[in-house]
């Protein structure tokens, strides 16, 4: 029975890890950078400007941080929400203090 436990919660980080890497690959297909370079600039910006554009938003990092910056495993800056502005709830990868959720109904 625990071997059985232990294959099935295998299976699930292993079917996570898939499933996030997939998505985060759709999601960064869009092999027309220099478009949405340009459409978060001026219209008329020149090739430097572009590049300096692409490495403050981390397109030219590798494959990898780039997808731990997504997941929130790696840092990068604070999570914020773009509503109000206030950093995010998040989930806790480091020694974070855990709040109760349903400390009101217990």
């Amino acid at each position: 029975m625990l071997s059985f436990i232990l294959r099935r919660l295998g299976t699930m980080a292993l079917t996570m890890l898939c499933l996030t890497m997939v998505v985060f690959f759709l999601i960064n297909l869009d092999p027309n950078l220099k478009k949405l370079a340009i459409s978060q600039t001026e219209m008329h910006t020149s090739a430097e400007q572009l590049e300096s554009w692409l490495v403050n938003h981390g397109y030219r990092q590798n494959f990898f941080s780039r997808y731990g910056q997504w997941l929130g495993i790696v840092p990068k800056q604070p999570v914020t929400d773009p509503a109000t502005g206030k950093p995010a709830r998040r989930f806790s990868f480091c020694n974070d203090p855990v709040e109760p959720t349903f400390s009101g109904v217990l």
